[in-house]
């Protein structure tokens, strides 16, 4: 997550957060176990209660439901902690991680893949004979190239070349799986892709799943009513 997702995340949530009020319920023992009631008076949108146990942390209400593997030793300084995108995230029981494809990522390593491939394997001389013209990066290995483009590329290849070209099969192939590629937002629709000749080795490519958007408000959400009862706790007890 950059530095302008993570504070467009803080900017929404302190805007939603505007009008809530933190309210503890219970609290028992010596081992920091109490519930809170986040909420604005008299709506439920975006109200929620923390729960910390000795055995575990959980968030119920209008988030979705989010259970923590740590408990009351960690306590509400844990949720109110400032690494929300790695550290706090990493206590997530694991069917709370929800996870999306990041499209950027997914759709410039397809690209690059494409690119090598014809490079390496296409006949270029042959392709400018028919009057395929070559854009730049085609030649300039270093090149970055958008999926968007390459699909510009290879859907105007095969619109020059002859059906009987021994070339025109892979790049109608290729066209149609380029469409795919970018379309593709679950990691069953960017793993099916399958294109003749490249071997894409999703094993040593990048991670192309990322947690989900809609997840990260959630805990940046949980973690700013966290900061605000941390310091109610304070003013309390000053």
């Amino acid at each position: 997550m950059t530095k302008e997702e993570k504070q467009r995340l803080i900017e929404e949530v302190q805007k939603t957060l505007d009008k809530h009020e933190y309210k503890q319920l219970a609290s028992w023992g010596d081992g920091g176990s109490e519930v809170w009631e986040c909420s604005r008076p008299g709506s439920s949108i975006y109200a929620f209660t923390i729960c910390i146990t000795r055995m575990g942390i959980a968030v119920m209400g209008d988030v979705d439901g989010l259970v923590f593997s740590v408990g009351s030793n960690y306590g509400m300084s844990f949720l109110a902690g400032n690494d929300v995108s790695y550290y706090i995230h990493s206590k997530l029981e694991h069917r709370c991680k929800e996870t999306e494809l990041h499209q950027g990522r997914f759709q410039e390593y397809v690209a690059g893949e494409i690119a090598k491939h014809i490079r390496c394997e296409i006949d270029l001389c042959h392709l400018e004979q028919v009057g395929v013209e070559l854009p730049s990066w085609i030649l300039d290995h270093d090149e970055p190239v958008a999926l968007d483009n390459m699909g510009d590329f290879v859907a105007h290849a095969r619109k020059i070349l002859d059906v009987m070209d021994d070339q025109y099969d892979w790049f109608a192939e290729c066209d149609n799986q380029i469409d795919d590629a970018i379309s593709a937002t679950t990691s069953e629709d960017a793993y099916a892709l399958d294109i003749e000749g490249i071997d894409f080795d999703w094993a040593d490519s990048p991670d192309f799943m990322v947690p989900k958007e809609t997840l990260m408000f959630r805990l940046f959400l949980v973690n700013e009513a966290a900061k605000r009862i941390m310091a109610q706790k304070e003013a309390l007890a000053a």
